[in-house]
């Protein structure tokens, strides 16, 4: 990255950071002064509880914020679920992703999944 996108990229993620803190009560991505950071899976799920609110703050689409809460949601149940239809959403999913953001490489983390 040049310089200039290096500062780009910096004011993008204090004004996203602000956005989520002043918008959302969400404190994220911070060095927590118990160790590791404030992103823990209790501020993920409350970030997932509004998807419009939070694919407006990350600038992401709609749809996909919304399949990655459901897909979250449907992970964390204790109960039997039909696999078919979750590959179904992941592939829907994954479409969106490639089709809008092929230029950013799928975190490890969701890939995975």
């Amino acid at each position: 990255m040049t310089a200039a996108q290096k500062i780009a990229v910096a004011k993008r993620r204090e004004m996203v950071l602000l956005r989520l803190k002043e918008e959302m009560q969400l404190n994220v991505d911070q060095v927590s002064p118990h160790g590791g950071t404030t992103t823990t899976g209790g501020s993920v799920r409350k970030a997932f509880e509004d998807p419009e609110k939070l694919a407006d703050i990350l600038g992401l689409e709609v749809e996909m914020v919304k399949n990655f809460a459901t897909i979250l949601e449907i992970l964390n149940l204790k109960e039997n679920i039909n696999t078919e239809e979750l590959q179904k959403l992941c592939h829907e999913t994954y479409r969106i992703y490639v089709n809008n953001y092929w230029w950013y490489l799928m975190p490890a983390t969701v890939h995975k999944i």
